[in-house]
């Protein structure tokens, strides 16, 4: 599993195509990027993680998502953010056999302790990550325009009244909080 940071979010290996339940008037998927002042403290109504991140380019997708992100995030008008979140559920994806290179001859050599993987390592092995972690880390914020950075990660973002969008775009992939005040 790969941490990225929305110094906010733990995203878990990839994630395609879903939406958390929501709560609010803004929805995932609906961010046009308008600044604003994020000073409050924020609480996680809606999550959204399309693509995934294939830094093989070797076709793994995602079977299912079942993760949850909850709590909240405070930024401070002197720059610092600290965050209470937590992360739970779990994530199925499929891996072909071209992504082993023949490293991987039996789907078990994948296993550790979040993640099991079955399967016929020669054709494609699918895996169960499961996430069950928390965070209170603090951090660093900048804004500039329509951007926030957090912990050198720069994103999208807007504040219309009561709600934060969040969206941070990488290579095949981008994460969407929605907070609310």
């Amino acid at each position: 599993m790969e941490k990225l940071a929305l110094g906010i979010i733990v995203l878990i290996g990839g994630l395609t195509a879903a939406c958390g339940g929501g709560g609010g008037g803004a929805q995932c998927g609906e961010l046009t990027a308008c600044g604003g002042d994020v000073v409050a403290t924020w609480s996680i109504v809606d999550q959204c993680l399309t693509g995934f991140p294939d830094s093989q380019n070797c076709g793994v997708t995602l079977v299912s998502d079942n993760i949850n992100v909850t709590g909240s995030v405070t930024f401070n008008a002197d720059g610092t953010f600290t965050q209470n979140l937590a992360t739970t559920g779990t994530l199925v994806t499929n891996i072909p056999a071209g992504c082993f290179q023949g490293a991987v001859t039996n789907c078990a050599m994948l296993n550790n302790a979040t993640t099991e993987c079955t399967g016929n390592a020669s054709v494609a092995c699918e895996c169960t990550i499961s996430q069950n972690e928390t965070s209170t880390e603090p951090g660093l914020y900048t804004t500039a325009g329509n951007s926030i950075t957090i912990d050198g990660v720069a994103s999208d973002y807007c504040v219309d009244g009561d709600t934060l969008s969040v969206k941070q775009t990488n290579p095949g992939f981008s994460v969407e909080l929605i907070l609310e005040k």
